[in-house]
């Protein structure tokens, strides 16, 4: 897909929003997908303040106990390190409550993810046209499939480094770190890809992604570029002045949640499009 057309593609999408026979619906759709994006936020800043407490105490721990064994290791023996820090006990004791800790909020954001954003995804299919209540519960699958899909991709990820006992491996190789980055990028791009047409049978969904990739992969760069660009500005005046963070945060909610309904929009038209 040239530029011109991407620009064409997007020019396209605002159709979707000033068109008369499906303006009340557009409306109501993008307001409930704000509301359930700020929902998400919410649930997840909430669960972090709550938990990420819990794991200061035993960072301390890790961090010193992973400082006196780097230490004294040489440059070429680095790979001995987890095995090293597994004989410390009271690195083995912080690292699972560590895990623990960390494994319920993971898991929380996870449910918050399926509870809140796969509605998201459907309310954007219904924008761009009438929808049955059936693809929520395709979109419910879908986010069983992908969430369980990364989880092996980390477990997978440290049995390669050579290390079990952790989530991530303390150590890795250069090669090993870069197929793990690869793989989550097809992951996403083949996740988002299936949720733009859930309102397609399972087979075809992974057959569009595929045969669709010339116009899904800029779509997605795209989409990648205006969320980074919408969530900017209010990240920027936080750092600036985090003394005062509520003009920023604002600025932060009222930028990004309507970008983020626009990019699931614009996916979604653009495998439309093709197809009719």
């Amino acid at each position: 897909m040239t530029l011109s057309q991407i620009t064409a593609n997007l020019a396209s999408t605002i159709s979707v929003f000033t068109n008369k026979d499906r303006r009340f619906r557009v409306i109501v759709s993008i307001v409930a997908m704000i509301v359930l994006q700020a929902a998400f936020f919410f649930a997840v800043v909430w669960s972090s303040v709550s938990i990420w407490p819990q794991v200061a105490a035993s960072a301390v721990v890790l961090g010193d106990a992973l400082t006196k064994q780097a230490q004294g290791l040489p440059e070429s023996e680095i790979y001995k390190l987890d095995e090293l820090l597994m004989q410390d006990a009271q690195f083995v004791e912080a690292l699972k409550v560590t895990m623990i800790v960390l494994a319920k909020l993971i898991a929380f954001i996870a449910a918050s993810h399926i509870v809140f954003i796969m509605p998201c995804w459907f309310f954007a299919h219904n924008a761009v046209r009438q929808t049955s209540w059936k693809v929520l519960f395709k979109l419910f699958w879908l986010a069983l499939i992908w969430i369980t899909l990364i989880g092996l991709t980390f477990v997978l990820y440290s049995i390669a480094s050579g290390s079990t006992q952790t989530f991530l491996p303390i150590t890795s190789s250069n090669v090993t770190t870069t197929i793990m980055i690869a793989a989550l990028i097809i992951i996403t791009y083949f996740a988002h890809g299936t949720m733009a047409c859930a309102d397609q049978k399972f087979k075809k969904m992974f057959h569009s992604c595929i045969t669709n990739a010339n116009m899904l992969v800029p779509a997605t760069v795209v989409n990648g570029l205006i969320i980074f660009v919408a969530g900017s500005f209010g990240t920027i005046l936080f750092f600036n002045n985090p003394i005062n963070p509520t003009f920023p945060l604002v600025l932060f909610i009222a930028l990004l949640f309507p970008a983020l309904a626009f990019t699931r929009i614009h996916l979604i038209w653009t495998l439309w499009q093709k197809q009719n």
